[in-house]
């Protein structure tokens, strides 16, 4: 049962003391005011919390940055000639109110090289992967040529580029972390990387909500955006 002012079960409940509130046998110390997210030493079982203030997005040029709009945009894109071959769009959704963590709740996988357009969404109990309408629990997936899950983390391999995208939590929160390989040797056959994984510009997706800036957020959460995104 959740002590008297508790906003929620990772929220910061007893400003007095900056005690934050994970379960009901665990209530974790960190600098926080009422109503703002812990940033604690101990995630919700107790480990160390490594989380830092580096970003969490790593794009083909090598740079670093977080993503903090909302809504659907392109990750990924390789293109020749206009036809698209893979394409990969996220959805970026927010903990809480409007300066709060960011975060991908799904990531569509489309293009020529695709055998089938799927859905992997964060679900309540782990990765649901989607076809047309229909979702279901990654754990009685089928599997395919293309698509692979093992132990609850999908593989995926789009002509010579692997994918991987796994469900983590962040004290209540499902999300999404992904990965991705061999974009290089792509390039080197002079196909177009486009997206904000590739060439484009990450300025309008790195913006801050209009009311909160980069200042505000970091001073706030460890890291603002709690998804991991790397290409190598």
């Amino acid at each position: 049962m959740y002590p008297t002012g508790c906003i929620y079960n990772h929220y910061c409940w007893e400003k007095g003391n900056n005690c934050c509130y994970f379960n009901s046998d665990d209530r974790n110390k960190a600098s926080v005011q009422r109503g703002q997210m812990c940033v604690a030493e101990r995630d919700e079982n107790g480990d160390d919390v490594k989380a830092h203030g580096d970003p969490h997005v790593q794009n083909l040029l090598g740079e670093k940055f977080d993503i903090l709009a909302l809504g659907e945009m392109n990750l990924l894109n390789v293109e020749n000639k206009g036809t698209s071959f893979l394409k990969v769009n996220g959805t970026i959704a927010r903990v809480g109110g409007q300066c709060e963590q960011t975060f991908i709740s799904e990531l569509k996988f489309s293009g020529s090289w695709v055998q089938k357009s799927v859905r992997v969404k964060a679900g309540l109990k782990g990765l649901e992967i989607c076809e047309s309408l229909t979702c279901i629990d990654a754990s009685f997936y089928p599997g395919s040529e293309q698509i692979k899950v093992i132990s609850g983390k999908l593989s995926m391999q789009v002509d010579e580029v692997p994918i991987s995208v796994e469900q983590a939590s962040h004290w209540g929160w499902n999300y999404l972390n992904m990965g991705i390989k061999n974009l290089h040797s792509l390039k080197a056959r002079n196909f177009d990387i486009l997206g904000l994984l590739g060439t484009d510009s990450h300025e309008n997706a790195s913006r801050p909500p209009l009311g909160c800036s980069n200042v505000d957020l970091m001073s706030s959460h460890s890291t603002p955006f709690v998804s991991t995104v790397t290409v190598v």
